[in-house]
């Protein structure tokens, strides 16, 4: 028979320590575990030993669920065991060993796992091996789930089916989420989204929705801000209202930013600027070498997303991306303050995408540094694809006036064709101005009673048309001239 002397002699506890520890297991909600003071020393012992030197368990993990001191760690019986693995028949009568060793063996076998995954979920052990098969090809089935998910997250093997069938039916209905968002973020079945807690996914979304403005679409996007604490108070630094407090008391933000990006609250706001990662770093780099104010960090809040901790060696670091634009185009510090969007761009790469090869296409149709460093924005547009739009506005405006406008370069180059013939032909309009053919779609339609989807059906720019604008284009002697390239044009 067990008594507190047992703990204090072998485990090192002082008397009050062991007491507690007798006590708690001698009135533990699980009824079996009063078996447990039934042992004899060694049993007890050797079921100890058998947690710290296989599963390299402390103390503390093994008496943090008296359960484990119940179960046995002694028997295996490898025949019945290697018997159970081979045949794969979950309706048949075999019985599945019940000893630790042998659920530890199949964890390890069957879905990999090492020590450190049965410390995070020792509940697991209360499964025998035929329920937890059943479970793990139940998830691979239905959700297409591999080994590796049963190791991210080993506690979705203590819910039974029905229970995996109500979330997954949140999941899916509710919020909308694909099997591969549920493989992505298999931790979101350890969530609660059956009851009406604070803290369930129900009362999480809502507070997303309802609080801050979110939509369902940017949750889904973003399925890691619902594993994040919304309950408490701004009196937590991690919850969600501590670290909206933070940016709009340090910011001036409102919820339009969050709105904005919303894994913004991904961040750490905790760290003070000595830890280079952390928030209040970023935001003491770009007010000290950016000159940042309020305004900037509300105009692009996705700044915080970059590296601002390297050097300019590293080619993907802001301080790398302010050399590269200064040398290149001109472009300083001031521009880039007033056009944030300018750090989302791939500095580094001779593909389509980068700023190099978009610099390379917008200098051969004849832009100039200085019309880039007027209009920065005109480096999100995708190289090919600028072409036949400049050949397409310089066909229509040969005066080169549509360059005044802030955005020619982001409408489709089909909807400015369709917009024009409309203008030109339908309504025999002689004075066209190119803010008509850049308007929104709800301006052009408020205005002209037709939609853009419309027109362009009914007139569709296919690559004859084109080339004719190539042609005008280049025979209005406009330096440097345009070369339509064999299917490059729509940025084939």
């Amino acid at each position: 028979m067990i008594i507190h002397e047992f703990f204090m002699k072998h485990l090192g506890f002082s008397e009050t320590q062991a007491k507690e520890i007798y006590f708690k297991i001698k009135n533990h909600k699980f009824t079996s575990n009063s078996g447990i003071l039934r042992l004899n020393e060694d049993t007890l012992l050797q079921k100890i030993e058998f947690y710290k030197n296989e599963l390299d368990f402390s103390i503390e993990q093994i008496l943090s669920d008296f359960r484990l001191l119940s179960y046995d760690t002694v028997s295996f019986d490898e025949e019945e065991y290697e018997n159970f693995i081979k045949n794969k028949d979950l309706e048949s009568d075999i019985k599945s060993p019940t000893s630790i060793r042998a659920k530890v063996k199949y964890f390890r076998e069957e879905l990999g796992f090492e020590n450190k995954h049965f410390k995070t979920t020792m509940s697991i052990f209360s499964n025998d091996i035929e329920n937890i098969r059943r479970k793990v090809k139940y998830y691979k089935e239905k959700i297409g789930f591999e080994p590796v998910h049963f190791r991210q997250i080993p506690c979705i093997l203590n819910y039974d089916t029905e229970t995996i069938n109500k979330k997954l039916e949140f999941f899916k209905k509710e919020l909308g989420f694909t099997g591969k968002q549920l493989r992505d973020y298999p931790n979101l079945f350890s969530l609660d989204c059956d009851s009406d807690k604070p803290n369930s996914l129900k009362n999480k979304v809502k507070f997303y929705t309802e609080e801050i403005g979110l939509k369902l679409s940017q949750i889904k996007t973003f399925p890691c801000l619902l594993s994040f604490d919304t309950t408490s108070d701004e009196s937590v630094p991690t919850s969600i209202r501590a670290k909206m407090k933070f940016f709009k008391d340090t910011l001036g933000y409102t919820n339009k930013q969050f709105q904005i990006t919303p894994n913004i609250f991904y961040l750490d706001c905790i760290n003070e600027d000595e830890n280079p990662s952390s928030i209040k770093s970023k935001i003491k780099f770009y007010r000290e070498v950016m000159g940042f104010e309020n305004k900037h960090f509300q105009l692009d809040p996705s700044v915080f997303a970059y590296d601002t901790i390297s050097d300019e060696s590293s080619p993907t670091s802001v301080r790398a991306k302010i050399k590269f634009y200064e040398e290149e185009v001109g472009i300083g510090v001031d521009i880039i303050r007033e056009n944030p969007i300018l750090l989302h761009f791939d500095i580094v790469n001779e593909n389509g995408t980068s700023v190099k090869f978009k610099l390379k296409n917008l200098r051969e149709i004849g832009i100039t540094d200085e019309d880039i460093r007027e209009n920065p924005r005109i480096l999100s547009t995708p190289a090919l694809d600028i072409k036949d739009k400049y050949a397409l506005w310089c066909s229509i405006f040969p005066d080169k006036r549509f360059m005044k406008l802030r955005t020619w370069f982001m409408t489709r180059v089909e909807k400015i064709y369709a917009r024009y013939v409309y203008l030109a032909e339908d309504l025999q309009k002689t004075d066209i101005r190119p803010n008509q053919l850049d308007f929104s779609e709800k301006n052009f339609v408020s205005r002209f009673k037709m939609s853009s989807d419309t027109l362009m059906k009914k007139y569709p720019l296919d690559e004859t048309i084109l080339a004719d604008f190539y042609e005008k284009y280049n025979s209005l002697g406009i330096q440097p001239p345009i070369v339509q390239d064999k299917g490059e044009a729509f940025g084939k």
